[in-house]
């Protein structure tokens, strides 16, 4: 399945109409050290965490884990939390404007929770792409860490050249 430039939700929605998002955790939580830093979190400020699993007819697609700032979440319900489009409503119900996304991929091997989650033997080959989303001002608004199976995905990127 084709991830055409790291637009995995308009992806998601073209080659598989019929994929399912489950909801597996929502809290709020204090974040890992460089998600608190990526954010621009105090160390005793909460975040809320979101992780998902992404299914086509009973198998595992991929799995993300979202770090959000807790200002930027009051308009964000389970509803939305398990929409192929989640990004787009998140920005509508919190009057946001995403403006970039620094993208950052690397091929690991399945640890323990990649292989429960993904079905995949320990040490399969996975995808891992972590993506900062930004305002127009700079500021970072969410932080999103996916994995994918390597088997089921490949990422196609258009690049323009500059001189």
């Amino acid at each position: 399945m084709p991830i055409l430039d790291m637009d995995y939700e308009a992806s998601l929605a073209k080659a598989a109409p019929g994929a399912v998002r489950k909801l597996i955790t929502r809290e709020e939580i204090l974040a890992p050290e460089e998600i608190m830093q990526e954010l621009g979190l105090l160390k005793s400020e909460q975040c809320l965490l979101i992780e998902r699993l992404d299914i086509l007819n009973d198998e595992p697609l991929s799995y993300d884990k979202g770090y959000i700032p807790l200002n930027l979440s009051s308009g964000i319900d389970n509803d939305i939390i398990c929409q192929v489009e989640f990004l787009h409503l998140w920005e509508k119900r919190e009057a946001l404007s995403i403006s970039y996304v620094k993208s950052a991929t690397e091929a690991l091997k399945a640890n323990q929770i990649d292989s429960e989650r993904l079905g995949v033997p320990i040490g399969f080959p996975v995808l891992l792409t972590t993506e900062i989303f930004y305002s127009g001002e700079g500021n970072a608004l969410a932080v999103f860490i996916t994995i994918y199976r390597s088997d089921l995905f490949k990422l196609i990127s258009t690049i323009e050249f500059k001189r």
